[in-house]
């Protein structure tokens, strides 16, 4: 059975790193998870034209597109983050339960206002560090 996208969701902290407030980023349309391993190419003279790699470092990023509501908490405290240059906390969520959370930095928001038509938001965030299981 195929996982219904509604059920996965973004979550951002409002609280403090020590005392984390969970606001879900209102409104998403979609959200997407991407895992990345860096490739190192081990390859010597001796291999002739068989290339050989080897893994290097990971890294994952976060794409989410949402109405733009206004007075949401999440998306607040993602615009904080990204003008002040800052780290966020941000969890991940299937079916209500809490998965995983990483710090990340919000790389790029986008907003859009067409002429009678809804506000819609694009943020990239790339995850620092690993991803943890939610606590």
């Amino acid at each position: 059975m195929a996982l219904d996208g509604t059920n996965v969701v973004l979550l951002a902290n409002t609280g403090t790193p020590s005392v984390p407030v969970w606001s879900r980023v209102a409104a998403q349309k979609n959200v997407q998870f991407s895992e990345d391993t860096a490739e190192i190419d081990a390859s010597s003279k001796d291999d002739g034209q068989n290339a050989t790699f080897i893994p290097g470092r990971n890294s994952a990023t976060i794409a989410l597109e949402h109405l733009r509501e206004v007075g949401d908490a999440g998306f607040a405290a993602l615009r904080s983050a990204k003008r002040n240059r800052q780290l966020i906390l941000v969890r991940r969520q299937e079916f209500g339960n809490d998965l995983e959370e990483a710090n990340a930095l919000v790389t790029n928001i986008s907003d859009s206002y067409p002429d009678s038509e809804a506000g819609t938001v694009s943020i990239a965030l790339r995850v620092s560090g690993a991803w943890s299981p939610a606590v």
